[in-house]
């Protein structure tokens, strides 16, 4: 009896571990040149011309995660 118990309790166990969920988060740290960046910042373009940063926006794309000793996932 606890032979044949034993087995499906060692698969879902293992399956429970298979399907086991890992949080990430995302830090970006934002740099104008090799300063930290600030709305307001002023800095020199590659020509030398001076801007100043008042608004910021962009879109990130092709994110994929490495684990497991260098498998990688991508993320859609």
């Amino acid at each position: 009896m606890i032979k044949r118990l034993l087995f499906p309790v060692c698969m879902l166990l293992g399956l429970a571990s298979i399907n086991a969920q890992t949080n990430v988060q995302l830090n970006i740290n934002h740099k104008l040149g090799d300063i930290d960046f600030a709305l307001g910042s002023e800095a020199k373009n590659n020509t030398e011309d001076d801007f100043k940063v008042t608004r910021l926006e962009y879109y990130i794309s092709k994110i994929s995660l490495v684990h497991d000793g260098g498998n990688e996932t991508l993320i859609e």
